[in-house]
């Protein structure tokens, strides 16, 4: 038990650690997402948790993934969120790229969770394939929003706080973030299209056996 959510299943470990899990108050499955084991007395991780459960919270829209609840038991930080019956973009996307009409669904989609975060001031910051989940009836749903970042400085009352550096995934970043600059919405359109290119042919557009950033 975490709280009042049942952990039922892992679904995988890397920068955080996500389990499927039921809501035994709510009477639902979500997916509890917290730091792996020996983080959890990071300040900087703890951080980077609730900034993206708050960062999602405040953006109520069908494309971006609902969060239930930010907590902290037994001395395990987490967030609980929807559980999404799909698989991740870069799962779907084949070889040879998706067909045009899928494409511009799916682009569409991805566009309006953008609008919405842009239009409340709040810039994704890691938009990439992995970080789309694609549900079995089409339905698009941008989440990890560990990365958000306010668009207007002084929005937000743990800008300050946020840790310095280059974050992100190199074959996504915009030239900006790269540089570790202060970012607009227009990164995220960078990202964007990025994405774009690699959904119609299947291939990233930048591609190199490292990447090497200068900041």
């Amino acid at each position: 038990m975490l709280g009042h959510y049942r952990v039922e299943e892992e679904l995988g470990r890397g920068e955080w650690a996500s389990f499927i899990a039921f809501d035994t108050t709510l009477r639902l499955a979500g997916r509890p997402q917290g730091s792996p084991a020996g983080h959890d007395d990071d300040p900087g991780w703890r951080f980077r948790l609730l900034h993206e459960a708050r960062a999602a919270a405040a953006l109520n829209h069908p494309n971006i993934i609902a969060v239930y609840e930010a907590g902290s038991y037994g001395g395990e930080s987490f967030i609980a969120m929807e559980l999404v019956d799909g698989k991740p973009l870069d799962k779907i996307v084949p070889p040879d790229g998706l067909p045009f009409g899928q494409t511009l669904t799916y682009a569409e989609q991805i566009a309006d969770a953008l609008v919405k975060a842009h239009g409340s001031g709040v810039i994704h910051g890691d938009l990439k394939p992995r970080n789309v989940m694609v549900t079995s009836g089409g339905l698009l749903k941008v989440l990890d929003f560990g990365l958000a970042r306010h668009a207007a400085p002084g929005e937000s009352e743990t800008d300050s706080a946020f840790p310095q550096g280059v974050f992100g995934t190199p074959s996504y970043m915009s030239p900006e973030q790269a540089r570790g600059e202060e970012l607009d919405a227009r990164s995220d359109l960078f990202s964007f299209g990025a994405l774009l290119y690699e959904m119609t042919t299947g291939v990233m557009p930048f591609r190199a056996s490292h990447h090497r950033i200068r900041v």
